[in-house]
């Protein structure tokens, strides 16, 4: 390596290291996602808390490198394929020159369309053997990376928290069936439900008392699902640990992709990255959807639109 190109590799390193060392590891991310609030009273606290708002802010960054990164990708592949007689790049970001352009293609003669389809096709090629010798001078941790990945994509797609995620939604149906039969009970229970306003001020009472103890009991529903479907989110991270960890040992010395020269296996990483996270996206979204699911309930002091209180 000539001492030009060793400068060159120490001022790339200076300038992506720092970006990458911000991104929090992807195993710690899947690892810190919380398990659902153990009761429905719980669940608004739970929603609040430093733990879960700080995740979703590191969660909502990762998300903006990964995007970040793909972007920068595509924006060199594009200007790489540009040519003296057409800037891909130009006409991404410049709606004018798009339209000069194409009015100026569609004025050519069949040999003009011929030549210019020519120089295309040798800029293309050009750019795709500047491609494949950038991979080649890739970093061993970027060629490592991209040569799993495919292997990641395997035990993804046969493994994944599919189970947990059915398993949630049937706990969630179950109690939502019991709610409504409880409802129901309630509704033949009440003795001022003729809209009539004659009803004694002891039956007032004691409707009140029954619209309580049913909402007791279906937040009793609710606090054994919760439990329930905690076991659930433990079981969908410990399904999934060891492949993320696996991504994480390959995605970190890569700097995440951002270590990649070429274009090709840096949005090969971004894609890599992309899956990874997504799936830490799906534990946290099963953990908050839960929370939400339960503090609307709490929230929501009626039973079939008649107030407990």
């Amino acid at each position: 390596m000539s001492t030009y190109a060793k400068l060159f590799s120490i001022i790339l390193f200076i300038l992506i290291a720092p970006l990458a060392r911000s991104q929090q590891s992807l195993q710690s991310l899947h690892t810190r996602v919380p398990a659902p609030p153990a009761t429905a009273a719980a669940a608004p606290a739970w929603l609040n808390s430093t733990e879960v708002t700080t995740l979703r802010k590191q969660l909502k960054d990762q998300r903006a490198f990964v995007e970040k990164l793909n972007k920068e990708a595509a924006t060199t592949q594009v200007a790489a394929q540009s040519s003296s007689v057409l800037d891909f790049a130009r006409m991404q970001r410049d709606p004018a020159y798009a339209q000069e352009m194409q009015k100026k293609l569609a004025a050519m003669s069949p040999d003009e369309q011929m030549k210019f389809a020519m120089q295309m096709q040798q800029a293309t090629q050009a750019n795709a053997i500047q491609d494949v010798k950038a991979m080649a001078a890739d970093p061993e941790a970027v060629k490592l990376a991209a040569e799993h990945y495919p292997d990641y994509q395997m035990k993804q797609s046969s493994g994944g928290i599919t189970a947990q995620s059915t398993a949630v939604e049937d706990l969630r149906r179950k109690v939502s069936t019991r709610e409504y039969e409880i409802g129901e009970q309630v509704t033949k229970k009440m003795k001022c439900s003729d809209g009539e306003g004659s009803c004694s001020a002891a039956d007032e009472a004691a409707d009140k008392a029954t619209l309580k103890a049913a909402y007791a009991q279906i937040i009793a529903e609710y606090d054994k699902a919760l439990v329930l479907i905690g076991q659930q989110v433990a079981a969908a991270r410990k399904a999934r640990a060891a492949d993320i960890a696996a991504v994480q040992k390959d995605l970190a010395p890569a700097q995440y992709g951002a270590a990649a020269k070429s274009s090709a296996n840096k949005q090969l990483l971004a894609a890599y990255h992309n899956a990874a996270l997504m799936e830490v996206e799906q534990l946290f979204i099963l953990s908050e959807d839960t929370a939400k699911w339960a503090a609307r309930r709490i929230a929501d002091r009626n039973i079939n639109f008649m107030p407990i209180d």
